[in-house]
């Protein structure tokens, strides 16, 4: 699939590479960011983001948080 842009056609590939998501929902994904407010597409990004940067598995239970240890095993109880 050739675009008309290069940008969109970047953002489709990349969206296409998650599990589940087509190169079809992978443009109306995109086409979607598009036509978002510019906040909520940064806000989404920055979630994706964070997510990457701080989301960590437990040390004792490898569950899934942002601490080291998560809640469960951090409550003495």
């Amino acid at each position: 699939m050739s675009l008309s842009s290069t940008l969109l056609e970047n953002a489709v590939d990349q969206l296409a590479t998650l599990p589940g998501v087509g190169r079809r929902t992978a443009m109306r994904l995109a086409l979607d960011l598009l036509r978002r407010d510019t906040q909520k597409v940064v806000r989404f990004a920055e979630a994706v983001r964070a997510l990457r940067e701080n989301v960590r598995y437990c040390e004792r239970c490898c569950n899934i948080s942002d601490n080291p240890v998560c809640e469960i095993c951090a409550n003495p109880a």
